[in-house]
């Protein structure tokens, strides 16, 4: 899905640590192809393409893949050493073991466990007294991390029953149903965790050092992309309605994703419903995103980019996305 988008708060924060680094952030920002204007915009967006350049360009700049998050800087080449760390481990509990030992040989910040009673598997978080975490995003990109690199590491999605996050929700509270797959959040929590089924510990590790090479190259694209072979309905359905519209074919119903996907529409209704999505709003964020893909990477006009992400008028594409973004589509392809 290379049309996935990400919300301006995520860039704020993935930015704190780089201005008392003495980081030109503007200039950072038009490196990558994203306008300031983004940082002033509640509702602006990024696309995943930008977000990664922008995350790899404070990595190089500040020699921290921590990008100034955590007391002190975690040096490039943290990942891949982890990743040779725990690439040999037989399954997923003794990576996941290895990467908390990893984790502790640090003492940055954060301390880490994981945890095993009768039924579950918690990995958990401490933060360490007296060490800085600057923000809630370097937490989320810990959790992420360890997730998304086990779910790599045996080629499955890994479940996560529940995430506990120990500061208050955010305005953007409805972006973290895509960091963590939909599974529930609970903040104002005692720890920070998340939890899943523990028989999945005993998944096989399927992966080589040779992959490992391609996975350390793609980062940090792969936190946040849906794992291959491995996606949700949800996201099924998004990745059919992409290739819907860049086929130029009419903007599709609920009716025609039952019929193509052989589930009645009730039925599909009900199991998005149970992902905590709708089929609307899954249309709606294709099209929006699709549509900041198209104004990034191609010289096609409004008129044709409307018509691209299934608008009959551009006065209609331009209205819906302003309310999207708080941009009409030229102000945001100029920056």
């Amino acid at each position: 899905m290379h049309s996935i988008t990400i919300a301006s708060p995520f860039v704020h924060q993935a930015l704190a640590g780089a201005k008392p680094a003495g980081i030109d952030i503007e200039g950072l920002l038009r490196e990558c192809g994203i306008s300031p204007m983004v940082l002033r915009l509640g509702r602006a967006r990024v696309t995943l393409a930008q977000f990664t350049c922008l995350l790899r360009a404070l990595v190089a700049r500040m020699d921290d893949e921590a990008v100034g998050m955590l007391e002190r800087p975690q040096r490039r080449g943290y990942l891949e050493m982890m990743g040779h760390a725990l690439i040999s481990a037989p399954t997923l509990g003794e990576a996941w073991q290895r990467g908390v030992r990893y984790q502790n040989l640090f003492e940055n910040s954060l301390s880490a466990e994981l945890i095993e009673d009768d039924d579950s598997g918690m990995y958990r978080l401490t933060r360490l007294p007296g060490q800085t975490v600057r923000n809630s995003f370097i937490i989320e990109q810990t959790l992420m991390n360890m997730h998304r690199f086990h779910a790599w590491l045996t080629k499955s999605r890994i479940p996560i029953r529940r995430v506990t996050l120990d500061y208050p929700p955010p305005s953007h509270i409805d972006e973290y149903r895509y960091l963590f797959f939909g599974a529930p959040i609970y903040f104002n929590q005692p720890d920070i965790s998340l939890t899943f089924d523990r028989a999945l510990l005993n998944l096989p590790n399927k992966q080589t050092v040779e992959t490992l090479a391609t996975f350390v190259q793609r980062a940090p694209l792969d936190l946040f992309t849906p794992l291959s072979g491995a996606s949700s309905l949800r996201g099924t359905i998004r990745a059919w309605i992409e290739a819907q519209m860049k086929e130029g074919l009419p903007s599709p119903s609920l009716e025609d994703a039952g019929d193509t996907f052989g589930i009645h529409p009730q039925t599909l209704r009900r199991r998005l419903r149970a992902e905590d999505a709708t089929y609307q709003d899954i249309k709606a964020q294709a099209r929006r995103d699709l549509a900041m893909h198209l104004l990034n990477e191609t010289s096609d006009s409004v008129e044709s980019i409307a018509i691209q992400v299934g608008f009959s008028e551009p006065s209609a594409f331009i209205r819906a996305f302003r309310g999207w973004t708080g941009l009409t589509p030229l102000g945001y392809r100029k920056g």
